[in-house]
């Protein structure tokens, strides 16, 4: 009897000491698989390293490079070139015979990815009106646009007034609130042609305070050595306004009728602020009176106006508009006459098909180069964010579209849009577009 519990002892230890089977590959378990994938460094999202390479990139600032590559990693451009070395576990993304770009920037939209309209804050953060679920920002990321500047007319606003600091610069990161804003805000906007005559009085008391303030404070500078009084503090109620006459923001006016133009170049001159011109739609009659006060514009080339047929010299709307305040030195962005998300819309008149606006200004005469720019790198540089976007540069954020064609042919689509160095749309995986072939071109 003891002689059995010996051996049974024995073999009980026996096993415990032995080292255990090893498993085959093929029965270890879903979970213990994906376990071990996690772990394995590869071509995927974690990595947080991506190689473009193959297609012709247009950089906007340093001419086109062919046969080119990218470097992206945490979210920006690291190298632009020629037979980079793709690091290990980088995804490769093959681009030849594609065009490679800067992502588009609108330069004005209406209320795209807002969860709900303001309704009675005074001083709104367009961050907390945010949806970052909303279906608008994967039409955008579709459509190509990396970033986009969302206003509020009258009825919308907080004050219910033709005029507002009520506006941002987004990105369409979709799923991603805390990377959606960029700035806030990024201009004054003032609907000059709606504006009432107590709007217009209580504006210009705004501009005196603020003058008035910085007259204060550069005498506070001058004699601080002198005087003990603490610096002036500008109220809150004219600190966008001392923004404006310092220079940080520019104020932003919508008109077309050369009178109205005319009536913008006179508060620009009682005031000296930076100015932009939303339509400009007669623009080509005054381009040496708004070149000589470098005020830039935002023209929508499709926008019919129709002339006064009493009118000598002629008016209204000229196909040449964008071509002739090029010529004059006018630094302008182009944007369609629907400013919106629009799936059933005309081809052109929204912002699905965003990069047509540029297509009217090239039939205008204006050179193609040119129509990229306003497109991409100009609308950043009118909105301040052109250290981050518009342009395919080192130190850049990583914001890229991948086209299959010309971005002004109406049968382009997009093949990937990248924000922050992430894919964000892929046509072959989206619902969006994904189903239609590319048309065979004829010539």
């Amino acid at each position: 009897m003891k002689y059995g519990r010996c051996i049974w002892i024995f073999l009980i230890c026996l096993i415990l000491v032995l080292p255990a089977p090893s498993v085959p590959a093929s029965a270890k378990t879903a979970q213990d698989a994906k376990s071990e994938a996690d772990k394995t460094p590869g071509p995927d999202k974690k990595s947080g390293v991506i190689l473009i390479k193959g297609g012709t990139i247009y950089t906007l600032t340093k001419g086109v490079l062919h046969q080119g590559m990218i470097l992206i990693a945490d979210g920006k451009i690291q190298k632009v070139g020629q037979n980079l070395i793709s690091p290990e576990g980088a995804l490769v993304l093959d681009a030849r015979d594609k065009w490679i770009m800067p992502g588009f920037v609108v330069s004005q939209t209406r209320a795209i990815g807002m969860g709900s309209p303001i309704q009675s804050d005074r001083n709104p953060n367009l961050v907390n009106y945010l949806d970052p679920y909303s279906l608008d920002l994967r039409l955008c990321l579709a459509s190509g646009i990396t970033a986009y500047s969302p206003f509020f007319i009258t009825g919308m606003g907080p004050a219910r007034k033709n005029y507002s600091f009520v506006n941002a610069v987004i990105k369409p990161v979709y799923g991603r609130l805390e990377n959606m804003l960029i700035k806030e805000p990024a201009y004054l906007y003032i609907d000059m042609t709606r504006l009432t005559p107590s709007e217009m009085s209580e504006l210009r008391e705004f501009f005196r305070q603020a003058r008035a303030h910085i007259e204060e404070e550069n005498e506070y500078e001058a004699n601080k050595e002198f005087k003990k009084a603490e610096s002036p503090v500008a109220s809150p109620q004219i600190a966008g306004y001392v923004s404006v006459l310092r220079g940080e923001l520019p104020v932003r006016f919508s008109a077309d009728r050369k009178k109205e133009i005319l009536k913008i170049l006179s508060f620009v001159d009682e005031f000296d602020f930076r100015a932009q011109i939303v339509g400009a739609g007669e623009g080509w009659l005054l381009p040496g009176e708004i070149g000589r006060r470098n005020i830039s514009t935002i023209v929508q080339p499709e926008v019919f106006i129709p002339p006064d047929p009493y009118a000598v010299p002629p008016n209204g709307s000229n196909i040449k508009n964008a071509k002739i305040q090029k010529e004059n030195g006018i630094k302008f962005a182009v944007l369609n006459s629907y400013p919106s998300i629009r799936p059933g819309g005309t081809l052109g008149d929204d912002l699905m098909t965003f990069p047509l606006a540029g297509a009217y200004a090239i039939r205008g005469g204006l050179d193609e180069a040119d129509a990229l720019r306003a497109i991409t790198l100009w609308p950043a540089e009118l909105l301040g964010v052109s250290h981050r976007v518009g342009s395919i540069e080192e130190g850049k954020d990583a914001d890229i579209i991948i086209l299959d064609g010309n971005p002004f042919d109406y049968r382009t689509y997009v093949d990937y849009t990248l924000i922050n160095g992430e894919i964000l749309y892929d046509k072959s995986k989206s619902p969006f577009f994904k189903y239609i072939p590319k048309p065979k071109k004829l010539f």
